[in-house]
């Protein structure tokens, strides 16, 4: 049976400068490799994973269609990734787009529409009642980005222009959008592991809200999982990633059978390891592939 290269990857988990959450499962086999898979960590873009999954139990449930429409409001940051900050005009679009962007293209005005069509409460109650203990999404995109500069102002055009200038500042406590705090956006390893896997056997929601599900992971292009990877392999990930805060989760489709994959990292403040937590997903990643699948594996 093949096995997880366990002291390879705990070397690099020791060696890593801050606090990195690992996970895989080879659904082939069964086999578990976890290292510290329970605790809450700040995953950025990967809650996005949180907001799809309560968009699909809100349509079952007939609370909205994923065919309703929204307008972007002006209380929307238009800071970060995606592709509707470039609209000049408030686009209207469906709850469905909406998602594809926000999956595909880790769009933060697609996914605050979204947080706010919601609610964050909604989300949240979804995740427990799904017994996830250490998933939520407690804020929107624009309100967490914010925060990381102190500040609870309401978003908007002017205020955005202040925190890409550096000049939006506050007294909040802005250690919190680094925290494992259920106040924050955050997520643990055995949670997503979970919730991947029900979403891969087509038994989350319901197996058509699976396949949805999974489709949009699929346009997700990846991160450092596919940096080692031959072009020809699949995944379906979600990525993540601001400065320090690093992490993705989803399948990896090796030859030797589907992977279950998740990678969350918080590195140190030092200003030469803002984004090192990328580095060391792909080096952990390259090291199980090359373990369970030999062939799939390029050098860059």
């Amino acid at each position: 049976m093949l096995a997880f290269p366990e002291q390879e990857i705990d070397v690099l988990i020791q060696e890593f400068p801050g606090t990195i959450a690992v996970g895989f499962k080879d659904l082939q086999s069964g086999t578990v490799f976890l290292r510290n898979a329970d605790q809450a960590m700040t995953v950025a873009s990967v809650c996005k994973i949180a907001v799809m999954i309560t968009l699909f139990d809100a349509v079952e449930k007939k609370r909205l269609a994923l065919t309703d429409r929204y307008r972007v409001t002006d209380d929307i940051s238009r800071c970060g990734t995606g592709l509707l900050k470039q609209c000049q005009d408030n686009p209207e679009l469906s709850l469905g787009d909406y998602c594809r962007l926000m999956m595909a293209n880790s769009d933060n005005i697609a996914t605050d529409m979204l947080i706010n069509a919601l609610t964050p409460e909604l989300i949240n109650q979804c995740m427990e009642q799904l017994g996830l203990q250490h998933t939520r999404t407690s804020m929107t995109l624009g309100a967490w980005h914010y925060l990381m500069r102190g500040s609870v102002e309401t978003p908007s055009r002017e205020n955005d222009e202040l925190l890409l200038a550096k000049k939006l500042t506050g007294d909040a406590d802005k250690t919190l959008p680094y925290s494992g705090s259920l106040k924050n956006n955050v997520a643990s390893v055995a949670d997503l592991l979970e919730i991947i896997e029900l979403i891969y056997s087509g038994k989350l929601i319901s197996e058509s809200a699976s396949q949805h599900m999974h489709a949009m992971m699929e346009a997700c292009p990846g991160g450092r999982f596919r940096e080692y990877l031959s072009a020809d392999i699949r995944t379906a990930t979600k990525t993540g990633g601001s400065e320090r805060i690093q992490s993705e989760a989803g399948i990896v489709y090796l030859p030797s059978g589907p992977m279950l994959a998740v990678v969350l990292s918080l590195s140190d403040k030092s200003e030469e390891n803002l984004y090192i937590g990328a580095d060391y997903i792909g080096k952990i990643c390259k090291i199980v592939y090359q373990s369970f699948a030999p062939q799939s594996v390029v050098h860059s």
